[in-house]
């Protein structure tokens, strides 16, 4: 059986006691336990003063009667149940402070006696000492919330739709319900929800990629075929043409081309990855699309790589074909973010992420072991009002017939397919940084 409470005989010589305290602090069953000290006489003023640093709960003397050591027994046991008691409610205390909806409690007399702090945020100007929850919603919800309010406890819980005043808020639809808390106690939840009839942006986009997919799992076989002809015919024309046409030749093969690369990118919306994965060097990969881009990009645009000096890079399970694709679409959307030229850099690395960091990083899943590459510009940046749709499919701030709106969407479908995240940090007119992690174990 656990002990109620642990009891410690503080003679003369107090290191013995003192050396117990710890024990029993430090124990894996006895932490939470009432410390009741028995000290020989008053006089021992060296004892006491430690009193705070030993944790000891109560004193008693070594002379005092059974009927008092039985009081100061009894007194303990109450405050063991009060801790017990503490320690059971600390986490749902903590679930409740940060739980995602806004949570009211009432008392008998209708005021709000406690607002946890999502509510806090709904109502950051209406929640005062003497608020109540009716007064947090216009007048029309008013009649349906005191219906609910009247009827809590004689009958299961109900939902109501009402539209919330706050400034917060704005025009909000929110499910309220009002359950019984206690004898006369009233609890209050608040979650929010779109209006009917109407969808939220993810649902739009979740629901024109299901469209998209059915359509290019469709024709993708069929368009393969055309452009494969297109490609080989135009292919062999190029060897045989007089050099006055050769320039449109070139024109359409490099067309038919950029068609099947498109192809492709539509392609990962309809279908997870059905590519094989082997020991891939980062690095390596990383080393080869700088050189690419060094060769093919402006002079106007100096393309440097960095590597980690120690030259140690361990491999990474992925597809070497998707981590060119990555880097490079990368490498574009830098290139054409430096119209004036600049400088482009991609550098490799790795790191390891605490839960405290996976926590700041909303896109990381775990914490671990992470190799990283980050290709940054200098160049104009991503302005602030579109920050939040660059990786929307066929979204794009590049001029009409430049951009399809699916170079960032495809690199982010590929860093999932791989078990990674990306990260995008960008200044108006200083450039943007975006950061590749990918997964992988530190153990040989």
């Amino acid at each position: 059986a656990k002990p109620d409470l642990a009891v410690v005989h503080l003679g003369r010589a107090s290191q013995f006691g003192e050396d117990c305290c710890q024990a029993l602090h430090t124990g894996s069953v006895t932490p939470a336990l009432p410390l009741l000290a028995i000290v020989e006489s008053p006089a021992q003023s060296a004892v006491l003063k430690t009193a705070h640093t030993l944790g000891i709960d109560d004193f008693i003397l070594s002379t005092a009667s059974d009927a008092e050591f039985v009081w100061r027994i009894q007194a303990l046991q109450r405050l063991r149940a009060d801790r017990r008691l503490y320690r059971t409610r600390e986490p749902w205390e903590h679930f409740v402070m940060t739980c995602a909806d806004g949570i009211l409690v009432c008392d008998a007399t209708g005021e709000i006696t406690f607002a946890n702090a999502t509510a806090r945020a709904l109502f950051p100007s209406e929640l005062n000492d003497t608020s109540r929850p009716l007064d947090l919603f216009d007048s029309p919800s008013q009649a349906a919330l005191r219906k609910i309010e009247a009827s809590a406890g004689s009958a299961p819980a109900a939902a109501v739709q009402v539209k919330l005043t706050s400034a917060c808020a704005g025009s909000e639809i929110a499910h309220v319900t009002v359950s019984p808390l206690g004898q006369d106690e009233r609890l209050w939840t608040i979650r929010l929800i779109n209006p009917s009839g109407e969808m939220d942006h993810n649902t739009i986009v979740s629901q024109r990629l299901d469209i998209l997919g059915q359509l290019t799992g469709g024709i993708a076989h069929d368009l393969n075929n055309v452009l494969n002809a297109v490609i080989g015919g135009t292919t062999l024309l190029e060897l045989d043409a007089a050099s006055a046409l050769q320039p449109q030749i070139r024109s359409i093969l490099k067309t038919a081309k950029r068609g099947g690369d498109l192809l492709q990118q539509l392609l990962l919306f309809s279908r997870g990855s059905d590519v094989c994965h082997e020991l891939t060097d980062l690095n390596e990969i990383a080393r080869e699309c700088a050189a690419i881009a060094a060769d093919t990009f402006p002079h106007h645009v100096e393309v440097r790589f960095r590597a980690p000096q120690n030259g140690q890079f361990p491999k990474i399970e992925a597809n070497p074909a998707q981590l060119h694709q990555i880097l490079m679409n990368l490498c574009v959307n830098a290139r054409d973010g430096m119209p004036n030229g600049g400088q482009l850099t991609i550098a490799t690395g790795r790191c390891h992420l605490t839960p405290e960091e996976v926590t700041a990083v909303q896109e990381a899943k775990v914490e671990g072991d992470y190799l990283t590459v980050e290709v940054s510009d200098s160049g104009t940046g991503i302005p602030p009002e579109v920050r939040d749709r660059i990786f929307e499919p066929f979204f794009s701030t590049k001029p009409k017939g430049r951009g399809t709106g699916l170079g960032l969407p495809t690199v982010l479908r590929l860093m999932q397919l791989h078990g990674g995240f990306l990260t995008v940090d960008s200044d108006t007119d200083k450039g943007t940084a975006v950061k590749c992690y990918f997964p992988f174990s530190a153990q040989p």
